[in-house]
């Protein structure tokens, strides 16, 4: 599968960090299905909807139908199924058929009062929504279980992250490429309602967890609202044969 990497956009591939053997990360090629699984990846208190394959036909608010006016049929489907998983995620949360239009960054604006995330593939929809306060910030990311090529390892990762892959075994490399991309577009959608910045794959350098599906995100630019050089976020990540999803709150 040939693959076109923009700033923010790629297909990706899906590994579990589930044990080290000799420093390498190793795939664990029995991996359970993630589906209707997100949840696992918030606190019972964050509202997690989720559905596969996507329903056809489903209606938008005419404040949001403004996004996707020009976009072509599977942009506006998987649009649509978006904005009615965040709308029954926010019901539960007590706000009533709310609109969910995009923003100046090009990011779901949430009502006052909470926050949310949304994610999808070609097969599979995810939203979160929770109340603010507590919670500042919600981020998620699902991506399908595709190998990432060589060609694009370096813009995804910083030369610390390159290091370290290249002493993982060769085999697990995409996979584990796929993994830190995950991570970080799951970051970038948590920071972005904050500081309403744009961030470059450079800017956050990940550590994933081999002995669980833990990672960490720093923050390594300066000049970003709410997220100083050097702010550590805390996340996990799921992984099935055919998705991996991250989780950030």
């Amino acid at each position: 599968m040939v693959v076109k990497l923009s700033r923010r956009t790629a297909a990706f591939a899906a590994l579990t960090p589930s044990w080290e053997i000799g420093g390498h990360l190793q795939i664990n090629r029995r991996s359970t299905v993630v589906h209707r699984s997100a949840a696992k990846l918030f606190p019972a208190d964050v509202v997690c909807v989720e559905t596969s394959p996507l329903p056809e036909g489903l209606p938008i608010h005419s404040v949001e139908a403004e996004a996707v006016v020009r976009a072509n049929a599977k942009r506006r489907r998987e649009f649509a199924v978006g904005r009615q998983l965040a709308r029954t995620a926010l019901s539960q949360l007590g706000f009533t058929d709310a609109s969910i239009p995009v923003g100046p960054e090009r990011g779901p604006v949430w009502p006052i009062g909470s926050v949310g995330s949304i994610s999808h593939t070609d097969d599979y929809c995810v939203a979160v929504a929770a109340l603010n306060p507590p919670y500042r910030s919600l981020g998620i990311d699902a991506e399908p279980a595709v190998p990432l090529e060589e060609a694009l390892w370096a813009q995804v990762c910083t030369p610390a992250e390159m290091r370290w892959l290249e002493g993982q075994a060769p085999d697990a490399r995409g996979l584990l490429c796929h993994i830190l991309f995950t991570v970080k577009e799951c970051v970038y959608k948590f920071q972005a309602p904050v500081s309403r910045t744009l961030l470059e794959f450079q800017d956050v350098e990940v550590i994933l967890d081999p002995h669980s599906r833990n990672f960490t995100a720093t923050v390594v630019r300066d000049g970003i609202p709410g997220f100083p050089h050097g702010t550590p976020l805390f996340g996990q990540t799921l992984v099935s044969d055919s998705l991996i999803l991250a989780g950030i709150y």
